[in-house]
């Protein structure tokens, strides 16, 4: 399956102000040059960099070794980093004060060899964890919102993740948008696009009481999974700007992730993205 065109080819990233940095994380092929030299550049640390598996088979600890290896190997003085571990879960809410405290712990020391073998090299990162700080929910705060139960379980749940919050340089919030286009109904009286903007003001005020930068992760395309209708394709124009004049308004700067089809491939003609008409 071919990927779909993209209808903001020449504008799919528009002028940002001075001091806003974006961050290069796409994995289409193709990407022009001039494109290219708009962004920073950022080391996205996944399962496979370190225990040579997919990232859903990492729910043990990596080795000391490859942790250090990496480090030593891979990252420059400088870069920033975002640990991208998604097996080990630490949502109060639904896991025992045990599985908890045991997947805090790998996190922070993870971030310790991270970066004691920094300072062996000489090397200041700048850290952080992805999808983790706050716990993504996607567009469950919206129900019921503020004040409700459910959301001050949220916070609480949030709260409690204060001590990993202080191991990190940086906050790396998840600001895909799972699904529907932005004038679409949502639902509780919301369009996609209200939805989204509402819920993500949500989750950066929770990021932002961790008292660090705040850099989102941002894509071009619906990110969910394939039982979504628009699973991957590309946004139009407009949902897409909303996204990113919300993002150069709230943040202190995004991460451009992106680069599968509708299958989930990156192979042949897929993970093309048709940057020029």
């Amino acid at each position: 399956m071919m990927t779909p065109k993209c209808p903001f080819c020449h504008s799919w990233l528009p002028a940002t102000p001075a001091g806003f940095p974006v961050y290069n994380s796409l994995l289409f092929r193709d990407l022009p040059a001039d494109k290219a030299a708009m962004m920073s550049g950022i080391k996205v640390v996944q399962a496979w960099s370190i225990w040579g598996c997919n990232p859903g088979d990492g729910k043990g600890m990596p080795t000391e070794a490859a942790v250090r290896n990496l480090v030593k190997n891979s990252c420059s003085n400088g870069d920033l980093v975002s640990l991208d571990i998604e097996t080990w879960p630490v949502d109060p809410r639904y896991v025992t004060p045990e599985v908890f405290a045991t997947n805090v712990g790998k996190f922070t020391t993870v971030l310790d060899w991270m970066r004691d073998e920094a300072a062996k090299e000489n090397k200041t990162l700048r850290i952080g964890i992805y999808g983790v700080l706050p716990i993504v929910d996607w567009y469950k705060p919206l129900d019921p919102g503020p004040g409700s139960i459910k959301y001050i379980a949220w916070q609480a749940a949030n709260a409690k993740l204060a001590v990993l919050a202080a191991k990190v340089d940086v906050i790396f919030p998840s600001m895909y948008t799972v699904d529907g286009p932005k004038d679409a109904a949502f639902g509780y009286g919301l369009t996609w696009g209200q939805a989204w903007v509402k819920s993500e003001t949500y989750f950066i005020q929770e990021a932002r009481k961790y008292g660090k930068p705040v850099v989102g992760f941002a894509s071009p395309q619906y990110i969910a999974d394939k039982t979504f209708p628009h699973f991957n394709e590309f946004m139009d124009a407009g949902t897409w700007k909303m996204e990113l004049d919300f993002c150069r308004q709230n943040l202190d700067g995004i991460v451009l992730w992106g680069g599968w089809d509708a299958t989930g491939s990156l192979t042949g003609t897929i993970g093309r993205m048709p940057f020029d008409a």
